[in-house]
């Protein structure tokens, strides 16, 4: 008896953890980017030599709550460009829809890396940059994790299951 209440808990337990596959999206530029739910997306941008700033924004949704978290790297374009004339990140951050800093990381002594819980809505991904004459180029991650939530039947069914267990375990032990 104990063996089948061990075998009914573990089954319970692994139909509960049910994990996320995420889908790859593929290498995106600047712009929308789309619905994020499970998803990773590669981001990739391109500064030219010259020394204007520039902000560039990833636009993309989710439709469950879920994690949802960045990093970018910014890298040199050219052999011969010296450090002092390369392009450079200032921050990256997380925007509501309209455009407010939700979370930010402007400190790249660690790298430029953020990550928070938010609920479903539309959000931009901003990377925040100092141009500079030999430019350079960017790439990161952004992903979001969104764990299933169960729909109402979900509930009722392991709520009568349980029921119905627990029916079980009281029969036996009238008999003994």
């Amino acid at each position: 008896m104990r063996v089948s209440k061990l075998f009914l808990i573990a089954a319970l337990a692994t139909s509960l953890s049910a994990q996320a596959q995420l889908t790859d999206k593929g290498v995106v530029s600047p712009g929308l980017v789309g619905p994020m739910d499970n998803s990773q997306a590669i981001l990739l941008g391109t500064h030219p030599g010259d020394l204007a700033g520039f902000l560039d924004a990833y636009i993309f949704s989710i439709l469950t709550p879920g994690i949802v978290g960045g990093a970018i790297d910014m890298t040199l374009l050219g052999p011969n460009v010296l450090p002092a004339d390369q392009a450079a990140i200032a921050g990256i951050f997380l925007l509501d829809s309209g455009g407010n800093a939700l979370l930010q990381d402007i400190d790249g002594a660690d790298g430029f890396i953020l990550n928070t819980v938010l609920p479903a809505g539309t959000y931009g991904f901003g990377v925040l940059g100092a141009g500079g004459n030999g430019g350079g180029l960017y790439s990161g991650v952004l992903a979001s994790i969104n764990p299933p939530v169960p729909e109402p039947q979900t509930y009722a069914m392991m709520l009568g299951g349980l029921g119905l267990l627990a029916g079980v375990s009281r029969r036996l032990r009238k008999r003994t």
